[in-house]
């Protein structure tokens, strides 16, 4: 779908706000402010692409007797579904319903979140919807990557080593004893997704596709478009380490001198970037990235080439890319690849989420000109926001 932003009203703490979806989005602004939810809606808007598009996936002669009202209604549920939403999370300020309008062009589809649970009628759609065949379907047209990876990387890591490590070692001790010899495959298999993940479709469906992210990147070599981008903001790659007598293969960390360590020794700044980078090469040409928080556990000079190779390479790949940021220097950097005609102002979208009161949100973009000089005079002021968040 060919949709050119989307409007918000009474979802989260956000009152009301519009986005126009250009190639560079970014969202900043205090915490709790709806950055999230929004970035989570975009993504799953772009996941399930259109109504018209999932009455196709339900079936031809079944699309021809769901009606639109319905349909609809049955894209609203996949909303919730591939945002991790609830309606009791959505429905604020005192309001009986909340809205997401789809903007395409000069149409516009209205999508109540709020509506009631579905009917009868039409409920074996929504039963598929939510099946976890369909629910934990990965897709590299929209990839999302959430704030807490680190953690993410760390456990996933840590369960195979544990894991693994103790079965390869009781195995080779029983093998040692009765044949003194050490199994081939106990020693060169790679561990299966099932060995250290939770089964498909238990995860909101974007943290499953997040967990096969880190696990494709963590259970092969890293292709070489990665190692590429990891390079030249870190210095070293990512490898597959050899497995020896007690554990099978694992990935490894090879600073620039050639010296390797686990993944694990790392730093939390490097396990933070890494599925970015995972993500940006695996999203296919064309489709989405949303990043949460890309300056996480990266200090200020490398958010800054972290930012630069991430917008290079979307440009490259035609990536629409979303991010919600904290940090000034993700936007001041934004605003810098303006300046100097990386990115051109049509192409760059800098939205505010501003707090109204103690709870209410308005979002309000902020115009760029070709110069990378925010037009507004309350940038200034929305920056200062983000250092005070900080500040001691």
């Amino acid at each position: 779908m060919k949709y050119r932003g989307v409007r918000v009203k009474n979802i989260g703490p956000i009152a009301s706000g519009e986005i126009d979806l250009s190639k560079i989005t970014v969202f900043f602004g205090p915490n709790n402010t709806g950055k999230s939810i929004m970035s989570r809606i975009i993504h799953a808007v772009r996941l399930l692409d259109s109504p018209l598009s999932m009455r196709r996936s339900f079936g031809h002669d079944a699309a021809k007797k769901i009606p639109m009202d319905d349909m609809l209604r049955i894209y609203g549920e996949g909303i919730l579904l591939h945002s991790a939403l609830s309606r009791d999370e959505l429905v604020t300020h005192g309001s009986e319903s909340c809205t997401l309008t789809i903007l395409k062009g000069s149409k516009a589809h209205d999508i109540n979140l709020s509506f009631d649970p579905p009917e009868e009628a039409y409920s074996q759609y929504v039963d598929r919807l939510y099946s976890p065949e369909q629910a934990s379907k990965v897709h590299s047209n929209s990839v999302y990557i959430p704030a807490g990876r680190t953690g993410t990387v760390q456990a996933f890591t840590e369960m195979t080593y544990l894991k693994l490590g103790f079965m390869d070692f009781a195995l080779h001790a029983v093998l040692q004893s009765a044949k003194g010899a050490q199994s081939a495959t106990a020693k060169q298999r790679a561990p299966k997704r099932e060995d250290v993940m939770p089964p498909q479709g238990s995860l909101p469906p974007h943290m499953e596709q997040f967990h096969d992210l880190v696990a494709r990147t963590l259970m092969s070599n890293p292709n070489r478009q990665f190692n590429k981008s990891f390079s030249n903001i870190f210095g070293g790659t990512i490898v597959k380490n050899g497995a020896d007598k007690l554990r099978r293969g694992h990935i490894a960390y090879r600073d620039p001198h050639g010296h390797k360590a686990p993944i694990t020794s790392a730093g939390s700044g490097l396990l933070a970037s890494a599925p970015l980078l995972a993500g940006l090469h695996y999203t296919a040409p064309g489709g989405a990235l949303t990043i949460e928080e890309p300056e996480a556990h990266v200090e200020p000079s490398t958010q800054l080439a972290l930012i630069g190779e991430i917008v290079s390479v979307a440009l490259s790949k035609n990536i629409r890319l979303v991010m919600t940021t904290h940090s000034d220097y993700v936007v001041k950097k934004i605003l810098a690849l303006v300046s100097s005609r990386k990115i051109q102002p049509a192409d760059t979208g800098l939205y505010q989420f501003q707090r109204q009161g103690q709870s209410h949100t308005r979002i309000n973009r902020i115009p760029v000109d070709r110069t990378g000089a925010a037009e507004q005079e309350s940038f200034r002021d929305a920056l200062d926001s983000l250092v005070e968040e900080f500040s001691i």
